[in-house]
């Protein structure tokens, strides 16, 4: 599975990598850094487990454990990394699509650290709308 990061074009992880200027980085990109430096403990989760789904050629078996999910809205392209999928403290929501012209390839759009149930309709919308700004 290939992965990127909006609105990059390249693969994701590399948070090491400089590539780009720290300013030019997408806002998915910047969570995943804050993360690591806030909570290392749901960082190399979140970090184990996108490696994991790099090497994977789709993401049932994390569907089928449901720390991935497609959101209920209604003809929504939208998923979601659930990582892990309940835990005291947060859970790392990361919303990602299929790129339809790169097989086997998601676009992370949108992240948050979720504390309470419920989805952030501000997320989720923006992720709507960077899936229809790259993933088409």
């Amino acid at each position: 599975m290939n992965i990127y990061c909006y609105p990059d074009d390249n693969k994701i992880i590399q948070l090491s990598s400089k590539t780009k200027a720290e300013e030019q980085r997408g806002s998915v990109y910047k969570f995943l850094k804050k993360l690591m430096k806030d909570r290392p403990d749901l960082w190399a989760l979140t970090n184990s487990t996108l490696k994991e789904a790099q090497k994977l050629d789709d993401l049932k078996r994390f569907e089928k454990n449901k720390w991935v999910g497609k959101l209920k809205r209604e003809d929504s392209p939208i998923y979601e990394f659930r990582i892990p999928p309940t835990k005291r403290g947060g859970v790392v929501r990361i919303y990602f699509a299929y790129i339809d012209s790169k097989p086997k390839s998601i676009m992370l759009l949108s992240a948050e650290l979720k504390h309470k149930k419920g989805s952030n309709n501000g997320k989720v919308t923006q992720a709507v709308r960077r899936y229809k700004e790259m993933c088409k």
